[in-house]
């Protein structure tokens, strides 16, 4: 049996899978799924239908990932990110969709996994979302989703019949994270200069995460520039080569990168000889590095893997900084 392979499609990609999303939808419908439609659905009705979608996802309101079996697109699910002001960290995930001739293979969890961790790396921490069949409740439990309840006479089946819906939710932080993250995403775009915004964002950081120094850069050409900072004391770089330091790691490889023991790491630019750890989290617009967002902790060990998610997440938070 061929492995199921899972990946989030951007604008382009999707429109190159258009047919095979198409058929996805279009079968699904016609084996009886309550999303959306009375009766058979066309081929054509289903491009359409997508088109729409791909237009969400160009215009940064969504995310779409997909599942292939073989190279065969055989499975898709959307996050469809809140347009409210005071929602930045909700999203609801729909339309799960796995042929039928693809499952029992694990291409539903897999899905679901993915989705997650998109939607936690996009800043979303409450997700929500609601399914009309027994299976999809099983699923949904056995990865950690919370049951509400049921919604009776909610929608009409393919063929006419009227069904109820079950609604869940799954918040990917703790509370205090998820109300951290709110407010930071808020501050970003509130009213006011950029660097005074930036200033309440990385003290509403530091004093958030108990970390000692929180800093945000700015990439420029050939180097990096401090914007705000706050800690004990200013940083001991205030700008300097992009290709320098730890956070010339980042910059290159475009991902996170945590030195747990600085002292024992050459590439680490001494700031403060305090420090016993630090993380650095590229902020990324359209593929590329505008900034880098600095945490440093004076234990060694400090940042694990849930820490690296969470400060991704306060990362693309940042991006209406740089815009």
């Amino acid at each position: 049996m061929a492995d199921v392979e899972v990946r989030r499609l951007g604008p382009s990609e999707a429109q190159h899978h258009l047919d095979g999303l198409a058929s996805v939808l279009v079968d699904c419908v016609a084996g009886g799924a309550s999303i959306g439609y009375v009766g058979l659905l066309s081929v054509d009705e289903a491009r359409a239908a997508l088109r729409s979608v791909i237009t969400e996802l160009d215009n940064g309101r969504a995310l779409l990932v997909a599942g292939f079996v073989g190279g065969e697109l055989v499975g898709s699910v959307q996050v469809l990110f809140s347009p409210k002001p005071n929602q930045p960290h909700r999203a609801d995930l729909v339309k799960l969709l796995v042929h039928r001739r693809a499952r029992g293979r694990g291409v539903g969890r897999a899905l679901m996994e993915r989705a997650e961790a998109e939607a936690r790396a996009e800043g979303k921490a409450l997700l929500v979302l609601d399914t009309a069949t027994d299976e999809a409740e099983q699923l949904y439990v056995s990865l950690g989703w919370t049951r509400l309840g049921v919604i009776p006479n909610y929608a009409l089946y393919p063929d006419g019949r009227l069904g109820g819906t079950i609604v869940f939710f799954k918040q990917l932080f703790s509370s205090e994270q998820v109300g951290l993250l709110t407010r930071v995403q808020v501050e970003t775009v509130a009213d006011g200069a950029r660097l005074a915004r930036g200033e309440r964002v990385v003290g509403l950081i530091r004093e958030g995460t108990g970390r000692r120094w929180v800093g945000i850069y700015e990439l420029r050409p050939g180097e990096v520039v401090n914007l705000v900072w706050s800690g004990p004391s200013a940083p001991g770089h205030l700008r300097f080569p992009s290709s320098k330091g730890l956070t010339g790691v980042a910059v290159a490889s475009k991902a996170t990168f945590i030195s747990n023991d600085v002292a024992n790491d050459p590439r680490y630019l001494m700031a403060f000889s305090s420090t016993g750890s630090e993380m650095i989290v590229p902020v990324i617009i359209d593929g590329q590095v505008v900034g880098t967002l600095d945490v440093e902790d004076e234990r060694q060990d400090a940042f694990g893997p849930e820490d690296q998610e969470f400060f991704e997440a306060l990362a693309t938070a940042l991006r209406p900084l740089f815009t």
